[in-house]
């Protein structure tokens, strides 16, 4: 099974609840080495921007947000996959990610997931990473509408 190397592993879960770990997992943990500020001109994929606008009740107010620098002309940055895998003698089951995340600094459970490269449209880019960060190839059978992950875009958190 091939896996892209920022991965660290490959889940499935069966609808009855049951988990398998589909090729091998990484050895080696990941670890942050440093973290330092970084300037706007070596910022590769994202931005600061200053937004100012007035509220609800006529209030003047100033927002900080980052944007990325890589959105094409879809308009629609990146795609998520959730993945159904389909069997003739057993029931359906998901395919999930485990992929180290910097800003978190933790391993997250994620959908396969991953930008829209220049001329591609979300649905090229759907098959294109799930085949990247699986192995397994697949068709579009339905697309969300456009949704926003963080609205704040910050390393904001919850439980």
């Amino acid at each position: 099974m091939y896996f892209n190397r920022s991965r660290i592993g490959l889940l499935r879960i069966s609808h009855q609840g049951r988990i398998r770990c589909l090729g091998k997992m990484a050895q080696q943990q990941p670890k942050i080495n440093r973290i330092s500020p970084l300037s706007a001109e070596e910022a590769k994929w994202t931005e600061l921007k200053k937004i100012e606008w007035t509220d609800q009740t006529g209030r003047n107010r100033v927002w900080e947000a980052a944007a990325r620098k890589t959105r094409g002309k879809t308009g629609i940055d990146a795609v998520a996959i959730a993945p159904i895998l389909r069997h003739p003698n057993r029931p359906p089951s998901t395919l999930i990610i485990l992929q180290y995340r910097p800003p978190v600094e933790a391993t997250c459970v994620e959908f396969p997931a991953g930008l829209i490269d220049e001329g591609e449209t979300p649905e090229q880019a759907a098959i294109r990473e799930l085949k990247e960060e699986t192995g397994y190839e697949g068709k579009v059978v339905d697309c969300s509408p456009t949704i926003v992950a963080d609205p704040g875009l910050t390393t904001a958190n919850m439980q």
